[in-house]
């Protein structure tokens, strides 16, 4: 019932949603653990208390949330708590999750609680794209259109721009329309040819 006051517009009620979402995470309901944690971060139909959602997050991931898991990360997003972040979010990541498989990329790519390193980021964000995570998508073609750890291509960061767009992104015409006046005629066909050639869970 959670989901019905949570998850539609039609009956959108964070604090029915709430109080349903407590009711299954108290019998012990791992989703119901996860939403709960959720509300709390977020301060959705509950007071905002980072205590409680680590603690009803910490109890579904213990559960094997994946979910739950990449929430913990989230949790401990700061200078004294990035290890404890790279662990849930390896955990998730190594599960298949995208999110977590993007978000352990991030910690590599900035450096948060382990050494940078660009294979590693991209990786772990070539598995993400390849579950259709849009954002990886993008960050992958500013890696390589940028050379951040590895050489410089544009026609890489090209096919993944290409297919971030054709999967809905917003925010890269822009950012096509700039590495286009770079790349030669020819380029730009092998870019879309590498682009309908890609196929998910491809790296």
């Amino acid at each position: 019932l959670g989901d019905i006051y949570l998850d539609t517009d039609t009956y959108w009620n964070s604090e029915e949603a709430a109080k349903w979402y407590r009711m299954a995470a108290e019998q012990g309901h791992a989703k119901g653990q996860f939403r709960l944690g959720y509300l709390f971060q977020h301060g959705f139909g509950v007071p905002q208390d980072r205590g409680k959602a680590i603690k009803w997050y910490g109890k579904a991931a213990e559960q094997g949330s994946v979910e739950a898991q990449v929430g913990m990360g989230d949790m401990y997003q700061n200078s004294d708590g990035y290890s404890v972040s790279l662990g849930w979010y390896r955990k998730a990541a190594e599960q298949g999750h995208a999110e977590g498989q993007f978000k352990l990329g991030e910690m590599y790519r900035f450096g948060f609680g382990v050494p940078r390193d660009a294979r590693e980021t991209i990786r772990w964000f070539q598995k993400a794209a390849g579950q259709g995570h849009l954002r990886a998508m993008q960050d992958l073609g500013v890696i390589h259109a940028y050379g951040e750890g590895v050489p410089h291509d544009g026609v890489v960061a090209y096919m993944w721009w290409t297919l971030a767009v054709s999967r809905g992104s917003k925010v890269l015409h822009s950012k096509i329309y700039t590495i286009e006046k770079l790349l030669t005629s020819d380029q730009i066909a092998m870019a879309k040819q590498m682009a309908r050639d890609w196929k998910p869970n491809s790296e």
